[in-house]
């Protein structure tokens, strides 16, 4: 009776120590979603969720990336509800941290609490949230298959696959006696099946080296990530030298030396590409003794990352700037679309991110009218030389967004007329949602597209 309490106490406290945990991660995740980065890349998921003909939004990827944008579709009301309940599935990767000591460390709770708190408190993979597309949610998966056995390892290795192709360095974690049972097959067979489609689609990487060789990679992973990063990249020497799990310590150093040969031989690694393996790294740290654990805690509270400004709320190329547009717009008359000038500067307003925004709201039609949204993202002098035609709707640094009849932006879009720079963006939105549209038509309102 004694040993049935016990372990009836462990199984609460664990369950606590989940909650817990993944109540941190997701205050982390959503006290700056105001800022969250929404450019093309963050929201061509949802594009390709609702096209739904089995292909992710770039080449690389696989369709397994799809899965969250399709439940997020069919709840969320707006891009910034649909973005604070993303903000639930990266904050899984606390608990699934808080799992994976549990399951190295069966007789205990606190380790698997102190681990959690670590990943959960992040300031990388929080930075892999807010920044809407480095990653996705591949290092969650990779968590998953280090905290699984049996089959279920493979599905979490494929979907790791689907979120970044620089998953397949984790191999190393699921080269296991007990995921290589007979009763796991079916899961290597799905997953080669699912990394084999999504293989087809790969070409050449597309990426230059410039200043994103192994070094920078490193130096920007430790400066995102702080105390925090540096304990992932230690952890796997101490579990290596100093702990009782030479093998698993190993297998991760195998995986970072995959990781930065792979980035070598591309000449283009990214700190983003490093927190693929902070969950597996941290856990390294399980080898040692629970009182030892607890010197661990202090880098949850140690001021950790970079010290970034607080968001206003309006600022260019973020949610909070987004979400303030499609209220705006929310009130006007359709038909219209949303597409952008970007002189200089940053990208300002996605037009196919608006236009996610304004969908997700039930408004339009978003179809060509006789009236549109046009961005113009400039700098500041280039703004005061190139004024919007129309009514202003919102203006700041980087950007000016106005309402204005097409016939007006094509006379207006006439200045443009060979010069450096980038017209349109429209096209993502409109080809999913007016899918007979032709790219001319989609042009119709630029005088030299």
């Amino acid at each position: 009776m004694e040993n049935i309490s016990s372990r009836t106490n462990l199984k609460t406290l664990r369950a606590g120590v989940v909650l817990f945990v993944f109540a941190v991660a997701l205050f982390f995740r959503l006290d700056d979603v105001v800022g969250a980065r929404v450019l093309q890349d963050s929201v061509g998921p949802y594009w390709a969720a609702m096209r739904l003909d089995g292909r992710a939004h770039a080449s690389p990827y696989g369709a397994g990336l799809l899965i969250p944008y399709l439940g997020l579709l069919q709840v969320a009301g707006s891009l910034w509800q649909a973005t604070n309940l993303l903000a639930v599935f990266h904050a899984l990767a606390g608990p699934v941290a808080a799992w994976v000591g549990f399951r190295l460390s069966p007789s205990q709770w606190l380790p698997g609490c102190i681990i959690g708190l670590l990943v959960a408190a992040d300031p990388g993979l929080i930075d892999t949230f807010l920044s809407g597309a480095e990653g996705y949610l591949a290092p969650v998966y990779v968590g998953l298959l280090l905290a699984t056995t049996g089959w279920l390892p493979w599905i979490f290795f494929a979907l790791a696959m689907a979120n970044h192709p620089l998953s397949i360095v984790a191999l190393p974690l699921i080269v296991r006696r007990e995921n290589l049972a007979p009763h796991a097959w079916i899961g290597i067979v799905f997953c080669a099946f699912l990394v084999g489609v999504q293989a087809v689609g790969w070409g050449e990487p597309g990426v230059s080296g410039g200043d994103s060789g192994v070094t920078d990679a490193i130096g920007a992973y430790v400066h995102q990530g702080g105390a925090i990063a540096v304990a992932a990249l230690v952890g796997p020497f101490v579990a290596l030298f100093r702990g009782g799990a030479p093998r698993q310590g190993l297998r991760v150093i195998v995986c970072f030396g995959l990781l930065l040969c792979v980035g070598g031989w591309l000449g283009y690694l990214r700190d983003h590409h490093l927190r693929l393996l902070t969950i597996p790294a941290l856990a390294c740290w399980l080898v040692l003794p629970s009182r030892r654990m607890w010197l661990l805690v202090v880098l949850v509270v140690a001021p950790n990352g970079p010290n970034m400004p607080p968001e206003s709320g309006v600022r260019a190329s973020t949610l909070g700037l987004v979400s303030h547009l499609g209220r705006s717009i929310q009130p006007m008359d359709g038909p219209m679309v949303v597409d952008r000038v970007w002189v200089s500067g940053g990208p300002a307003v996605e037009p196919s991110a608006l236009m996610l925004d304004l969908y997700l709201r039930n408004w339009g039609p978003i179809a060509p009218g006789s009236d549109m949204v046009v961005v113009l993202a400039a700098d500041a002098h280039d703004l005061d030389a190139h004024s919007v035609p129309g009514a202003v709707i919102a203006e700041g640094r980087g950007f000016t967004v106005a309402r204005a009849g097409v016939d007006a932006v094509r006379d207006w879009s006439r200045q443009f007329c060979g010069m450096d720079i980038r017209i349109g963006g429209a096209w993502d939105a409109l080809s999913v949602l007016q899918p007979d549209i032709t790219t001319e038509e989609a042009e119709l309102w630029w005088e030299c597209p």
